[in-house]
C-alpha cells in the first residue's frame, strides 16, 4: 500500500456488478481527548462503504478486505466541508454589515450564502462523489 493513500480494514457484506460494499468500523483518534464524550465524530460506528476493485470474482461476502482513499483527498474534503464555508461566512457577514448598517439584514444575508453554497454542494454531488473513490484489495 503506497504511504500517499489512508486505509482501514473492513468486511465484504456484498459483492456488486461495479465493486464491493464493505462494512468498516470507525475507529477515531479521539480515544485521548477530552471531548470525546460530547462529539458525535463516529467512534466505535460501523459504515458501509462502495469500494471499487479489480478482482470481484476471487472477493466473496464475508473476506477481509482493505479499504483505502488517496490521503489528499482528505484535505480537499475539509477544505470543503468547513474551511470554504467559514470564508463564505466570514465574508459575507464582514462585506453585509459594510453595506448594510443594520445586523439583522447582514445576519439574513450570511445565512442565505451559505444555505446557496450546500445547495451548490449538493447539486455537484454526485460529481464530487466521482473524486472521493475508495479501492478495496483482499490481504
Amino acid at each position: 500500500m503506497s504511504q500517499n493513500n489512508v486505509s482501514h480494514d473492513g468486511i465484504v457484506k456484498e459483492v456488486l456488478e461495479d465493486g464491493l460494499l464493505v462494512e468498516m468500523k470507525v475507529t477515531s483518534a479521539c480515544a485521548a481527548c477530552h471531548a470525546k464524550s460530547a462529539c458525535m465524530a463516529g467512534q466505535g460506528q460501523t459504515r458501509l462503504v462502495k469500494a471499487r476493485t479489480d478482482n470481484t470474482e476471487k472477493i466473496a461476502a464475508g473476506d477481509r478486505v482493505r479499504v483505502s482513499m488517496k490521503a489528499s483527498l482528505g484535505g480537499k474534503a475539509v477544505f470543503l466541508a468547513y474551511v470554504l464555508p467559514l470564508f463564505i461566512l466570514l465574508g459575507m457577514l464582514l462585506l453585509s454589515m459594510k453595506l448594510f448598517d443594520n445586523e439583522l439584514i447582514a445576519f439574513g444575508i450570511t445565512v442565505a450564502a451559505l444555505a446557496l453554497y450546500y445547495i451548490c454542494l449538493k447539486l455537484f454531488s454526485k460529481k464530487i462523489a466521482t473524486e472521493f473513490v475508495f479501492y478495496a484489495e483482499k490481504y
